[in-house]
């Protein structure tokens, strides 16, 4: 049975149906990178195409689109992600993709001489709010409202009517975690899955009762590193008939290794994020790998960063390789990328994941056949015939930090508590102009919509400092004027802090290490002994409304070591303003 995928890219939808014995004839794509991707490792030769171009006319449907049995597309998730903006991202083109996607399907299906006897489209699960639910799609919102009369509607025998519903996605649509079906990685989508004159298709049943680990993983899989090989044949960690030879590998074979600035910031974005849960920093081993996103980063809470095999001076972290990716998604290591790494990487973090695009081919080919296929893996190395973009040249390379725009955003705090945070920013982090640089300092409870949200001002600076010694205990007053007198022999102001921050210099005054080291001293153990408080219980309790000079409808109370955090950063900020 022939497949037509929309949105290939590289082709992860298409390579789960062909390891389930479906022929792939078709692919559609704007990316020329990702669609010679494709090209290489279907055998097609299709040219990069914009689906909105195609979708405009039936007439252009008909005559750019392969007749197939199957249709599959993974619309771009940009606009839904999560990720972007919080989820606040503009939906508008993601929605028009989409409503493109399903128009094809449409036309396909309805026409006269039509095969098609199933679609699947795939996406983040926040689309499913954008798939109108119960009421679906009519052929009028999806411009066929004239082009539809000439069909009779099954069910009454009639012409259908604009109004009538041309396709319903939300109730095939469920949400399914590639982990659950063998995958080294987890990550959840909407499967949109339909059989012609049935219905939605059953979930498949998932594959395993215990998920695969990164432990297995590192133990199927090579190292990145020459002198960790010692085999010349290197097996498939997701196919056990499948090995290559070390020289037939790409993509794996080159340092990933970032600079512990790099991994520290990291590390306090999982672990310290102001409002959002803790996170494994390096990742869990005895848990699937976190989900692979588009952008390769190591500064970034969504950052996948392994320990290093080889530690340099700063570097005792790394990224994962390229092909390392592609085998959490299931891609054989013999399916190839075209482009630069950051290319290849987002080709494969905006693929559909093979391992279960092929259990959903499965249980397809069940359903229509009433049997499977035995599962079909390409295991022959077949060199690039397109400009290959090599990895395979390892050298140890100096890691140097990734250096910020000179626009660049910083927001740090003292450790949250009891939903709370103390707050040393360069932008407004409440409802201003975030694009407005200067430095300040804020209190912060609860997340969302709500939430309590406090930025000092410079004329309050005085009396807030004020209300805070008389608030404090003796020991507490003791330990504030010990940090500030720490503070006092670190020459802060704007520029130093700035040229620091901008240039990543692994100094005191690169702002994450500033307030690590303010935190330290408030907490640091010879202190604590010496006035025999505790970190966790033995600080005092003060009502916020107590402390701010502005009336606050707001009763919580904020611990002492925090008010003493916002006392230093009060007078961190006074003196970045000078």
């Amino acid at each position: 049975m022939k497949v037509v995928d929309f949105f290939c890219g590289a082709g992860g939808f298409s390579e789960g149906f062909r390891q389930a014995g479906f022929e792939i004839v078709q692919g559609i794509e704007i990316n020329k990178n990702a669609l010679t991707s494709f090209n290489f490792n279907f055998g097609t030769n299709d040219k990069p195409t914009n689906i909105l171009e195609i979708a405009k006319s039936v007439e252009s449907i008909n005559k750019y689109v392969a007749d197939s049995d199957i249709i599959v597309g993974s619309p771009p998730c940009v606009s839904f992600s999560s990720s972007n903006k919080s989820g606040n991202a503009d939906k508008s083109l993601g929605i028009q993709l989409i409503k493109a996607f399903l128009k094809i399907i449409t036309v396909k299906r309805y026409n006269e001489d039509s095969i098609l006897k199933a679609y699947f489209m795939e996406n983040v699960v926040n689309s499913m709010n954008y798939l109108q639910e119960e009421n679906g799609f009519t052929f009028e919102e999806l411009d066929l409202g004239t082009w539809c009369k000439q069909f009779n509607n099954p069910e009454t025998k009639q012409p259908f009517s604009p109004e009538d519903k041309a396709i319903i996605p939300y109730e095939d649509t469920r949400v399914l975690n590639s982990r659950d079906y063998g995958s080294f990685q987890s990550r959840k989508r909407a499967i949109t899955a339909h059989i012609i004159n049935f219905g939605s298709m059953a979930n498949p049943p998932k594959h395993y009762a215990k998920n695969k680990t990164l432990k297995e993983f590192f133990h199927l899989f090579t190292s990145p590193y020459p002198d960790e090989n010692k085999s010349t044949l290197i097996q498939d960690p997701n196919y056990k008939n499948l090995s290559l030879k070390t020289t037939e590998v790409t993509d794996h074979f080159y340092d990933t290794r970032i600079h512990d600035m790099d991994a520290k910031l990291s590390q306090e974005l999982k672990e310290n994020h102001p409002y959002m849960g803790k996170m494994s920093f390096p990742e869990n081993l005895d848990k699937p790998v976190r989900t692979i996103t588009a952008t390769k980063i190591s500064m970034a809470r969504e950052a996948i960063i392994f320990k290093a095999e080889h530690k340099g001076e700063n570097s005792q972290y790394r990224l994962p390789t390229v092909r390392e990716a592609a085998c959490f998604m299931g891609f054989p290591i013999t399916y190839q990328f075209k482009g630069s790494e950051s290319q290849k990487w987002k080709q494969i973090g905006n693929a559909v994941c093979p391992t279960l695009s092929y259990v959903l081919a499965n249980k397809l080919q069940q359903h229509l056949l009433s049997k499977t296929i035995g599962r079909k893996v390409v295991t022959d190395y077949t060199e690039p015939d397109f400009d290959y973009f090599s990895l395979e040249t390892f050298e140890q390379k100096e890691i140097l930090p990734t250096k910020k725009s000179k626009n660049a955003r910083f927001r740090g705090h003292y450790k949250k508590k009891l939903n709370i945070t103390v707050s040393l920013a360069n932008f407004s982090i409440g409802e201003g102009d975030k694009s407005i640089r200067y430095w300040n300092t804020s209190i912060q409870k609860g997340t969302g919509k709500g939430s309590f949200h406090y930025e000092l001002r410079p004329s309050d600076f005085k009396s807030i400092e004020n209300s805070i010694i008389s608030k404090l205990s003796e020991k507490e007053i003791k330990i504030l004027s010990e940090v500030k007198t720490q503070m006092e022999k670190l020459d802060i102001n704007s520029e130093s802090v700035k040229y620091d921050f901008m240039n990543r210099i692994n100094s005191q005054l690169e702002p994450n290490n500033l307030i690590a080291y303010i935190s330290k001293e408030i907490l640091k153990d010879n202190s604590l002994n010496n006035f025999g408080i505790r970190a966790n219980n033995c600080w005092s309790e003060i009502q916020i409304k107590d402390i701010l000079p502005q009336p606050i409808n707001q009763k919580f109370k904020i611990e002492g070591d925090q008010l003493i955090a916002l006392a230093i950063f009060i007078s961190v900020t006074k003196a970045l303003s000078k």
